[in-house]
């Protein structure tokens, strides 16, 4: 199936099976496993460990943010070839092409350490808003986030990916909220 009519320029097969486009679009997220090696994982955490605890090293461009219970190093790709080549893993880009048609843009790549903070325990956690650089009104919906389904197609221009190199603890870790998909794609 292609992803366009005739008359587009895209005329490309989607990169995502039936299976995913359904379970995308019902749930809102998918979920890909072990995509990286071992190895490159503790590569990877080793540099950002490095980084992190001396932020000093870390080459221009790079910005490390230090805090109390984590750190941000910003933008990734240029720490590291190990990231570059995460940043363009070929399963994890499969998806994206899929959901993207074709026409994929990295807007932002970081290394996020969360550590636990005590003072929190107890309180509402404050979830992550992309904006992706404009606040929008209440009431508005961010057009730069949007998501269509029709046609047995899918199309997202904004997609949030996520690669964990931890074990997430139980009660912690990487938190999606469905609530906009509505199962336009039959069952496969």
């Amino acid at each position: 199936m292609l992803i366009r009519g005739d008359d587009s320029t895209i005329n490309l097969p989607s990169t995502l099976t039936e299976e995913e486009k359904w379970y995308f679009d019902l749930h809102g997220y998918l979920i890909l496993r072990q995509v990286i090696t071992p190895d490159e994982v503790l590569q990877m955490l080793r540099l950002g460990f490095n980084w992190l605890e001396h932020p000093a090293q870390a080459a221009p461009p790079l910005r490390v943010t230090v805090k109390e219970y984590g750190g941000v190093i910003n933008p990734l790709p240029y720490g590291d070839r190990i990231f570059e080549r995460t940043s363009l893993n070929e399963k994890v880009l499969r998806v994206i092409m899929g959901l993207m048609w074709n026409r994929p843009r990295l807007f932002n790549c970081a290394l996020v350490q969360e550590k636990k903070d005590p003072s929190l325990v107890g309180k509402k956690k404050r979830l992550h808003r992309d904006t992706s650089g404009f606040d929008f009104p209440d009431g508005f919906r961010n057009p730069h986030n949007d998501y269509q389904a029709g046609n047995g197609q899918i199309y997202s221009n904004f997609v949030n990916t996520a690669v964990t190199l931890v074990d997430v603890p139980k009660e912690n870790g990487f938190t999606c909220i469905p609530g906009t998909h509505k199962s336009e794609i039959s069952f496969p």
